[in-house]
């Protein structure tokens, strides 16, 4: 019980230190967390901004005007203002713009919501839980721009607090029938959340099955990437998955799949309602069962460093993707308790 207590007790600090502090951890050897540093400015061209997204391996690109942010630029901004394809009334009534004429400020959303480095981590991860948002820029007191903060840096700041939970002994590489009995009986039904500090050890072995929010987006193998980016934009998600036979999962396309493999080859874009789906997935990604656990889960993020979880039945059916930010509410909502801030989202 005490060293449960004593676990917590280090996340509550963790989390309940200024943002400045995640910027300094930096500097630490073999320290995880690399925050993005990653800005352009208005007048940039969609070459130069995917070449940045492609070349940093980033997913946001802060747009500031004398130091200052005024817009972010996110791979669900591509999704659905990049224009795709085009035809001859749609050049001459001047509706389709080349894509290598756009800017910066014709992709960026704005106005942009932003922390300062004096709030708490903890008041960062609430307000992103509240809105949704998987990046936010930090700024300091003048309001000049300093970092952005995103879910995959505070997922890899807090996750080695929890090391006997989450390791590499936990990844799950692959799975049969045998292995699968191991998890039947891991939490009794009536298990409640109640008092986490008597059950830290069982809350990460929490079956994923809990940790469904949504139904998969799925497409089958014959669409085309215009459908994929038409529907991951329009659901605000970041992967679906392609099947083939109405059942069969064949892989799984994400927003960085899109980023890295179309949006950065501008001669693709006039073809997106021609080409297939298949050309952009990624093949035979890792599946996990809804049996699982959300040790399982994590470990399998800090190994491979993916940012979805596809769970499926013992037939690898597919069920529904688990995304970071499902992950991210999930802790969020059972071991952080609601802040003073609250009020001030």
């Amino acid at each position: 019980m005490s060293s449960t207590k004593n676990v917590l007790d280090l996340f509550y600090e963790a989390i309940d230190r200024p943002l400045e502090y995640l910027s300094a951890l930096e500097d630490r050897e073999l320290f995880e967390v690399k925050v993005q540093r990653f800005t352009t400015v208005e007048g940039a061209l969609y070459t130069s901004i995917l070449n940045t997204l492609e070349q940093n391996d980033c997913d946001s690109l802060v747009i500031l005007d004398n130091k200052k942010p005024i817009g972010i630029i996110t791979e669900q901004d591509l999704l659905r203002k990049v224009p795709l394809g085009k035809n001859e009334g749609q050049v001459r009534r001047g509706i389709h713009k080349d894509p290598l004429e756009l800017m910066a400020k014709d992709l960026m959303s704005s106005p942009v919501r932003c922390v300062k480095t004096s709030d708490s981590i903890k008041f960062a991860m609430k307000l992103m839980s509240l809105r949704k948002f998987r990046h936010l820029p930090v700024v300091d007191d003048n309001e000049e721009y300093v970092f952005t903060l995103d879910l995959k840096s505070i997922i890899f700041y807090i996750l080695p607090l929890f090391s006997q939970h989450i390791n590499k002994d936990l990844v799950i590489k692959e799975w049969d029938h045998v292995t699968v009995d191991e998890y039947d009986s891991i939490l009794p039904n009536n298990f409640s959340f109640n008092e986490i500090a008597a059950h830290m050890e069982l809350f990460f072995k929490v079956h994923l099955k809990r940790l469904i929010y949504n139904r998969p987006l799925i497409l089958d193998i014959s669409a085309t990437v215009a459908d994929a980016i038409s529907l991951l934009g329009h659901r605000g998600r970041g992967a679906l998955l392609v099947t083939q036979f109405e059942t069969e999962m064949v892989g799984i396309l994400t927003e960085r799949d899109l980023l890295q493999k179309f949006f950065v080859k501008p001669e693709l874009l006039d073809k997106a309602h021609e080409l297939s789906v298949e050309a952009f997935m990624t093949v035979n990604p890792h599946m996990l069962l809804l049996k699982h656990t959300l040790g399982n889960a994590l470990s399998n993020i800090q190994y491979f460093k993916y940012r979805n979880i596809i769970l499926v039945d013992e037939d690898k059916l597919a069920l529904s993707v688990i995304e970071l930010m499902d992950i991210f509410k999930f802790i969020l909502f059972h071991l952080v308790t609601s802040p003073e801030e609250e009020g001030k989202f």
